[in-house]
């Protein structure tokens, strides 16, 4: 393992302008890597939802059943292209801010996909979706409470290497006395980010090439902003619950921060 180059100590008071100033930090600094990973990474995913979304629906209606099953097939199969496009993005922002806050040097793109725990990161995705999405349905309050409280379990399965179910408990740990910060950090972001995206997609809706480019602009824009104040956050709440956990020791690096060797 290769030794610290830096270590950030803990914030005492984590704050909305901490987490936000971070978070650009490691967006200013790291801007190339997580540009050209956004479109390695969502290009493919965007282009087949995009070609589905446009081409597939006109065509439906005037075909046989058996070609209904193949567009429902392909849907599902769009579908989980892009969850795991959004879960290999939202580990590559990790490593970034991981690198930005411990100095561990970058293992490049195709180093960084090959460790995230791909797996545990889309179970966990689609458990915390499921639960979301009771909630709602029994009542719009319990879904935006699931929300609030499981909204960085993907970034503890990396930090801590935890398990799905580990990393719920740990998340609803670290977040329900902190819930004003996933608000402002977490709801309120992605928000502006559902909205941005709707608008585009109505503006562009003929034309699938001028709305796969424009997708990846707010991804990169957008999105990455979006990721990385959740994951900065997490950052700083992991290390600071380590921190109290135990005073007088000097602060480490969760153990996902460390560098990744082949």
């Amino acid at each position: 393992m290769h030794a610290l180059t830096q270590t950030r100590e803990p914030q005492g008071d984590i704050t909305v302008c901490t987490v936000v100033r971070g978070a650009v930090t490691t967006y200013r600094r790291h801007f190339t890597r997580l540009a050209l990973a956004a479109v390695v990474i969502f290009a493919p995913a965007m282009a087949l939802d995009s070609a589905l979304e446009r081409l597939v629906p006109a065509s439906v209606q005037d075909t046989g059943d058996w070609y209904k099953l193949l567009v429902a097939v392909a849907s599902a199969v769009a579908f989980g292209g892009t969850l795991t496009a959004l879960t290999f993005f939202a580990g590559v922002l990790d490593r970034l801010v991981a690198t930005e806050r411990y100095g561990h040097p970058w293992k490049g793109l195709g180093g960084t996909l090959r460790h995230l725990p791909l797996a545990r990161l889309v179970g966990a995705d689609l458990l915390v979706w499921g639960i979301v999405s009771i909630g709602e349905l029994a009542f719009v309050l319990p879904g935006v409470v699931a929300e609030l409280l499981f909204c960085i379990v993907g970034p503890v399965i990396i930090i801590e290497d935890a398990g799905v179910l580990r990393a719920l408990r740990r998340s609803a740990r670290l977040m329900a006395p902190r819930w004003p910060l996933a608000v402002w950090l977490v709801l309120l972001p992605l928000s502006i980010e559902s909205y941005l995206a709707r608008r585009v997609g109505g503006w562009l809706h003929d034309s699938i090439v001028a709305a796969l480019l424009v997708e990846i602009v707010l991804a990169i824009v957008v999105g990455a902003v979006v990721g990385l104040l959740e994951i900065t956050m997490a950052h700083e709440l992991v290390a600071a619950d380590r921190s109290i956990a135990g005073p007088g020791s000097p602060p480490q690096p969760p153990r996902g921060a460390g560098p990744m060797t082949s």
